[in-house]
Formats: C-alpha cells, sequence, structure tokens
C-alpha cells in the first residue's frame, strides 16, 4: 500500500530500452550544442538523449 507516500514531487521517467546501433556525425553550431546541454541539465539528463528524443518526437 503506498497511499502514504506524496508523489506529488515525481516527474514521470522515460526508460531507453532499444539497442543504440548506429553513430551519426551532425555539424551544428556551437550556441546550439549550448543550448541543448543547457536544457539537458535542467531535466538532468544526457544532451544526447535530449537530441534523440527531439528526433523521435519530430518522426511521431
Amino acid at each position: 500500500d503506498l497511499s502514504r507516500y506524496d508523489f506529488s514531487g515525481f516527474k514521470p521517467m522515460r526508460f531507453e530500452l532499444e539497442k543504440k546501433t548506429r553513430q551519426i556525425n551532425l555539424r551544428v553550431p556551437e550556441s546550439l550544442i549550448a543550448a541543448l546541454k543547457a536544457r539537458a541539465r535542467q531535466r538532468n539528463i544526457p544532451y544526447q538523449r535530449l537530441i534523440r528524443e527531439a528526433i523521435e518526437a519530430a518522426l511521431r
């Protein structure tokens, strides 16, 4: 029974279960990388994961 716990501070979490099989190289402006890293830091995730999530969202 978990009713005594306060879950209001919890955040949704997405697990990466798919194997990463292919590496890509992409040249982007330093300012974009800095913005990605800042946003990833806010979410406490690696910036590469944020990039993957953005690509996946764009393809949905």
